[in-house]
């Protein structure tokens, strides 16, 4: 039995052995590279990634009127679809009473004039027929007709355009239709029956009409961090709105004549929506108005000052009231502490503002305490927010 174990461990040894030596021996051999040839093909790299965003037209039309005048007819509403020359709205024109009275004082003379002629042609026609007079006279009076007439016309023409704003000789061509200029659908009508609107000229973009955009030519447009646009920090106030509205509010403070399609693109909507945020902000007061903010020293070298009033209870309504018709004075706030008001008020120069302490802080009646400061420069000064 023994000599078989040793049979067995001995072959095992011996295999072993052998296949150590035929694993070393093939690591030790070069790898042979194997090349495989591929022929070139055209074929499309898709690369996908995943972002947010809004799918909106491509181009954005906006209708403006060629007249001004008062919005008669509104034919189309938001979500129709156009074609090139479809009449969107009808425009009635609000004549200039000094023009009216001179195209209809053009009408009358021309009028006069084409009767004169008319008897003049029908004279020498009758004087020609006889043989009293020669053609070229005779043909002298009939262009004199033919001009008066013309001139009539041309008279008529023009009242109607100034009445009208539309000539029956051309009223295909007419202004007061407002048509599309592109096929596509109605995003938004923002006008009503009713409505005063203005042409587009180089003082003012005009009154839009309508929105016309080509749904077929879509974009898709990503939304970006407001860090991209904003970079003087978030306004803690503003906590309270959304990202997008807390957006457009940042950039109506930077600039208030920004448009609804300057902000669209700018935070990634489409300029329908801008507006229906911005309409539904001033519903709510978030937006109170669009203002222009002047500083009068550099108009004048105006003085500044505001004032810290402590009045007797009875009389704080009484002082309020004083210091809220004055025209010098340009703010009153309702401040802590025992019916105490800070009042800012501006003067042209230290002498009006010497005869406004004189006039009316001295005169006030119930006062407790008072203390005035000048203001000498505006370090810090949060636009947009109204205390």
């Amino acid at each position: 039995m023994k000599k078989y174990v040793k049979i067995f461990l001995l072959v095992l040894f011996i295999g072993l052995l052998i296949g150590t030596f035929v694993f070393l021996w093939k690591k030790s051999r070069p790898e042979e590279i194997v090349y495989e040839i591929i022929k070139p093909r055209i074929e499309t790299i898709e690369k996908k990634t995943v972002a947010t965003g809004n799918v909106e037209p491509r181009d954005e039309v906006l209708i403006k009127p060629q007249i001004s005048g008062i919005v008669s007819e509104v034919y189309k509403e938001a979500g129709e679809r156009v074609r090139a020359g479809d009449v969107i709205a009808l425009v009635k024109v609000i004549p200039e009473m000094g023009t009216l009275n001179s195209a209809e004082s053009r009408v009358n003379v021309a009028r006069i004039s084409q009767e004169q002629t008319q008897r003049d042609y029908n004279r020498a026609k009758q004087l020609f027929d006889s043989g009293v007079i020669s053609k070229e006279e005779y043909e002298k009076a009939l262009v004199e007709n033919r001009k008066a007439k013309e001139e009539l016309q041309n008279a008529q023409d023009n009242l109607e355009i100034v009445r009208d704003g539309i000539a029956k000789r051309s009223a295909q061509y007419s202004n007061t239709q407002i048509r599309s200029t592109i096929d596509g659908m109605i995003l938004d009508v923002p006008v009503k029956v009713g409505n005063s609107v203005i042409q587009s000229n180089n003082f003012n973009d005009g009154t839009t009409i309508a929105t016309v955009a080509d749904m077929n030519d879509m974009i898709f447009k990503k939304m970006l961090s407001s860090e991209y646009y904003f970079t003087g920090g978030t306004f803690m106030y503003l906590d309270g709105l959304d990202e997008l509205d807390q957006k457009i509010i940042q950039l109506l403070i930077e600039n208030a004549r920004i448009s609804y399609s300057d902000i669209g693109e700018k935070i990634g909507i489409s300029r329908v929506a801008v507006k229906a945020r911005i309409q539904s902000l001033e519903k709510k007061g978030v937006i109170e108005e669009y203002t222009t903010i002047i500083n009068p020293q550099k108009i004048s070298g105006a003085v500044s000052c505001y004032f810290e009033i402590e009045t007797k209870p009875d009389n704080l309504s009484q002082v309020t009231d004083i210091l809220y018709k004055n025209d010098t004075v340009t703010q009153i706030y309702r401040v802590t502490g025992r019916d105490k008001l800070h009042v800012h008020a501006v003067a042209s120069s230290s002498d009006e503002m010497e005869l406004f302490l004189h006039n009316v802080i001295d005169t006030l009646p119930g006062i407790v305490s008072c203390s005035c400061n000048t203001i000498l420069s505006r370090i810090k000064d949060i636009k947009g927010l109204r205390l």
